[in-house]
């Protein structure tokens, strides 16, 4: 189990001055389904909340699209085409 204490005591003082934080929640790098991306599908649920997945499409396909499909809560995002740096070299 996690301690979230750090977290916790930092949004009690986040709403003691009258403010909100507002969190980005998205997986990196997904091309298929994994037990952690389960895992975050099911705590994005139970949550009520919408994620971003950043998928990399040169290495995905029907099963990761299989997963989502049906799941309006969950943004897929490009990561890049291949996940490769084609900056030219200095």
């Amino acid at each position: 189990m996690r301690d979230w204490t750090d977290l916790d005591r930092e949004l009690d003082a986040w709403g003691d001055a009258g403010q909100v934080a507002t969190f980005w929640w998205r997986d990196d790098d997904a091309v298929v389904p994994t037990p952690p991306l389960f895992r975050l599908l099911e705590t994005r649920a139970q949550a009520r909340v919408p994620i971003a997945l950043a998928v990399i499409p040169r290495d995905t396909g029907e099963p990761l699209a299989q997963r989502l499909n049906g799941d309006d809560q969950v943004a897929v995002l490009l990561h890049g085409f291949s996940h490769r740096n084609h900056a030219p070299d200095e």
